[in-house]
């Protein structure tokens, strides 16, 4: 006799597996592709300065740390808004660190080759501004 085997079931599991892999794969795909479009990535972001307002004394600090590279002026020194003051080293890029107000600085609070951390105080000023 000449019985073939029975290749329908083989088949309908073949494609069965075949139909859920394929989704799997496109749902995975499509999840992963959809929150890549609609999510906001931040990136660096190089500023200036940060401004810590505490009456007419402000603190000069740099948002994402580093090492002091160079600084500029020395305590008691008078300073523009503006001005550069320091320069902070951090993954090979130079930040320059402005006084955000005219005045006099009163306290250096770093040194050159110190590391700074996020946030860290560099120096104080006895602002001008306003008086």
């Amino acid at each position: 006799m000449n019985e073939r085997p029975n290749t329908n079931g083989a088949q309908h599991s073949i494609r069965r597996h075949l139909a859920i892999g394929v989704t799997t794969v496109v749902l995975l795909v499509g999840g992963v592709g959809g929150w890549a479009v609609t999510t906001e990535l931040s990136g660096a972001v190089i500023a200036p300065g940060l401004l810590v307002v505490e009456s007419d004394v402000k603190k000069v600090q740099h948002p994402t740390g580093g090492v002091v590279g160079e600084l500029r002026v020395r305590d008691g020194d008078r300073v523009k808004a503006g001005q550069h003051v320091a320069a902070i080293e951090s993954l090979n890029v130079i930040n320059e660190v402005e006084a955000p107000a005219a005045g006099r600085i009163t306290e250096i609070l770093i040194q050159e080759g110190q590391p700074v951390e996020y946030g860290q105080s560099l120096m104080t000023i006895e602002s001008t501004e306003g008086a």
